[in-house]
């Protein structure tokens, strides 16, 4: 039976760890879901906006805005603005990823410590590595959370400055908030 056991769980590293090879392109295609059916998603060079009953924002790294395909006028400073929207929204992109990235090392190396300590008959010493390893988690979702907050400040501001993005500003200035409230309404590992 314990071998048995043993090789489940090698089994289901395997797959942990195939999934850690394509993490290298998840940020080239990540998707942030920005509630009530809107999300944030990079495009190659692009971040592109989707919001229910609207047509797709897309702004790319000089600051350009199109909308539905059609170029936005922008003054210098709304551009500035939106250049730094794209960079925000990279880096939010960037820390999700990082945060799935650490979630799935937590759990192959918890898997790989549960397998070990069974083989060795020492199962309790597993416990206070995964709760060390769980607070890589946290931290990188510290930094999504931080990094939602940062970009809904620019967001607000880029609707203050912009009538035509006012419908895409979905991002809600308590955001950064939230996310660190169910941080702390996590369940202890």
């Amino acid at each position: 039976m314990r071998r048995f056991v043993l090789i489940l769980m090698l089994l289901g590293m395997g797959a942990l760890l195939g999934g850690c090879q394509r993490a290298t392109d998840a940020l080239a295609h990540a998707a942030v879901n920005l509630g009530d059916g809107a999300t944030l998603r990079l495009a190659r060079h692009d971040v592109l906006i989707n919001v229910p009953a609207q047509p797709e924002a897309r702004i790319d790294t000089s600051g350009a805005l199109r909308i539905g395909g059609a170029a936005i006028a922008t003054t210098p400073a709304q551009q500035a603005l939106l250049q730094r929207y794209y960079q925000q929204a990279r880096q939010v992109s960037a820390s999700g990823v990082a945060v799935g990235a650490a979630g799935v090392a937590l759990a192959s190396s918890t898997l790989g410590d549960v397998a070990k300590a069974m083989a060795q008959g020492k199962s309790g010493q597993v416990d206070a590595e995964a709760r060390h390893q769980a607070e890589g988690v946290k931290q990188a979702a510290r930094t999504l959370c931080a990094a939602l907050g940062t970009l809904a400040g620019t967001q607000q501001a880029l609707a203050a400055q912009l009538p035509a993005f006012v419908p895409y500003a979905v991002i809600h200035a308590d955001a950064a908030q939230h996310c660190r409230a169910g941080l702390s309404n996590t369940p202890q590992t």
